[in-house]
């Protein structure tokens, strides 16, 4: 009785049979052929969740209830169904109770699956948030705890992951002799992937960084270099630790594709004197009381993906007032309903501001950006490192 009432079609391949997000009661058996379902995500993009063959229906939540469709259902080949639509249901059930119990019960069934399938897919969903959370943990213990606190200096980081885990990173350490080693990175792409790549990144720069520069040290009190200067060991201490990093991914992990932008500097903090490397990194502003003073442009590329480069060293005093603030893309690229980009300029006029600390001037930015985006979703990861030297009147 079921295949007399119903309608038998037959359909070319490349038809849209159910369409994501309409209302419509039609449940089908695929009698002969496939199709495929997918789903539609972000830019337009679709995600394939499965293909169904002969003897597989789809569409039954439609039967029973005035709910949109929750995927595109698409022929893949010459496909021939049975379509059931609420009104033949009734009919069925009319002249047939107990048809129309069977189909009914069987519809009820495929429910259950599906109810039993989603209860599952709630428990994988859940147990993996817990994964994340730990990676989360991890990650953020990669990260110092607090930032060293000097005399005449305040030095202030911001992090706001776009998810669970973060690419951006950023860390501080102060090394025997005073001077501090700041270090600010952002890691291509986001997710798991790159929480991973960030943690190896922080920690080749870390350690090849404390290696050379105690390495210095060593050779001062042996009396084997003893014309050499600190400043002469500040910046071979920044060459040398970024060419063993990028020499080192790109020998063992270039078939990743993936690589990081990279600020890093050691700060004197007596003398105000920073020497500094930039590997393709969002160029760091040096504001003070008159505005902004200048920007450190790149000295060499992006880290981790062109094997024997070469990078400069830059250098720079920050005079009492002036803050050094290194960013992100994240800060210029968050993006509100209507994808309208934040943009550099926005940034730069904030920066031409006076603020009266370095935690002001994050806090300030970071404002600007929240009132910009909105109820935006986050679209990328927010990271910033402030250094001020305080006037002598705030040492």
């Amino acid at each position: 009785m079921l295949q007399t009432m119903a309608r038998r079609a037959e359909y070319e391949a490349g038809v849209l049979l159910c369409r994501q997000g309409a209302v419509e009661d039609t449940f089908y058996i695929i009698l002969d052929g496939a199709v495929d379902v997918s789903q539609e995500i972000d830019n337009g993009r679709e995600r394939h969740l499965a293909t169904l063959a002969a003897g597989g229906y789809f569409g039954e939540m439609g039967l029973l209830d005035n709910r949109p469709r929750l995927a595109n259902v698409t022929t893949r080949v010459p496909t021939t169904v049975l379509e059931i639509d609420g009104a033949t249901l009734q009919r069925v059930i009319e002249a047939s109770p107990q048809i129309g119990h069977e189909l009914t019960r069987r519809i009820l069934a495929i429910l259950r699956a599906n109810d039993e399938n989603l209860w599952k897919a709630v428990l994988e969903k859940e147990a993996a948030q817990k994964e994340l959370e730990i990676g989360r943990r991890i990650q953020q213990s990669f990260l110092p705890p607090d930032m060293p606190r000097l005399p005449g200096w305040e030095i202030i980081s911001h992090l706001q992951p776009a998810g669970v885990v973060s690419g951006d990173f950023y860390d501080a350490m102060v090394f025997d002799d005073s001077r501090v080693l700041l270090v600010l990175g952002d890691v291509c792409d986001k997710g798991v992937g790159a929480a991973l790549y960030m943690a190896l990144f922080r920690s080749l720069v870390r350690a090849f960084a404390e290696h050379h520069y105690h390495s210095h040290r060593r050779e001062r009190e042996q009396g084997q270099s003893a014309a050499e200067s600190i400043v002469a060991a500040m910046r071979d201490t920044l060459q040398q630790t970024i060419l063993f990093t990028n020499s080192y991914l790109t020998r063992h992990h270039a078939r990743t594709n993936m690589f990081a932008t990279l600020f890093f500097a050691i700060l004197e903090p007596d003398s105000g004197y920073v020497a500094y490397v930039n590997g393709g990194h969002e160029p760091p502003v040096v504001t003070g009381p008159e505005g902004i003073r200048c920007r450190l442009s790149s000295t060499g590329p992006l880290v981790g993906i062109i094997p024997d480069v070469s990078y400069d060293v830059g250098e720079i005093w920050l005079a009492e007032g002036e803050t050094m603030l290194a960013f992100t893309d994240g800060v210029t690229e968050a993006t509100d309903a209507d994808k309208q980009i934040f943009g550099r300029e926005q940034v730069m006029a904030l920066l031409q501001e006076p603020d009266a600390s370095a935690a002001a001037l994050v806090e300030r930015i970071s404002a600007a950006i929240r009132a910009h985006t909105t109820s935006a979703p986050q679209s990328d990861d927010i990271t910033m490192l402030a250094v001020r030297r305080l006037e002598a009147s705030g040492s």
